[in-house]
C-alpha cells in the first residue's frame, strides 16, 4: 500500500525538496487513519453518504458517548490495512472546545498508535 505523503498537519501534499514523495507500509495505513477520522459526513460531494456523522451525532452538548465510540471503531475499522482496535478512548475539553480521540489499531503491518484532535465542540 502506499500513497502520496501529506504535510505533519495532514492538509497539504509534502514538497519537501519541491517534490511529492510518497508513504508505504505502515506510514501509509496510519497517514489514511489520520484522514478517516477527519472526514466529515458529507464532505465529499462524490460521496455524501461518506464520512463521520460529526455535526448529527458527536458535536453535541449531549452526546451518547458508547454510540460516539461505536462510530469512531465503525470508521477506523473501514480503514485498509487496519485490522483490529486494541485502545479508544475519547476526551473532552470544554475549555477549548475540543475533542481528542487517541488509542491504537492493529494494521497488516504493526501497530498504530494515533491521536486527532477535532476543533470548535459546542
Amino acid at each position: 500500500m502506499s500513497d502520496i505523503k501529506l504535510t505533519a498537519d495532514g492538509h497539504d501534499i509534502d514538497m519537501t525538496n519541491s517534490t511529492p514523495s510518497l508513504v508505504t507500509g505502515r506510514d501509509a495505513i496510519a497517514q489514511h487513519l489520520k484522514i478517516a477520522l477527519r472526514f466529515f459526513l458529507g464532505e465529499w460531494f462524490l460521496d455524501t453518504q461518506q464520512g463521520i456523522p460529526f455535526f448529527d451525532r458527536i458535536l453535541l452538548r449531549n452526546y451518547n458517548e458508547a454510540d460516539v465510540l461505536q462510530i469512531f471503531r465503525s470508521e477506523i475499522l473501514k480503514v485498509d490495512g487496519i485490522t483490529g482496535i486494541q485502545d479508544l478512548e475519547i476526551t473532552i475539553n470544554a475549555e477549548t472546545r475540543t475533542m481528542t480521540v487517541t488509542g491504537r489499531a492493529t494494521s497488516i503491518d504493526g501497530e498504530i498508535d494515533f491521536t486527532q484532535e477535532i476543533r470548535k465542540w459546542r
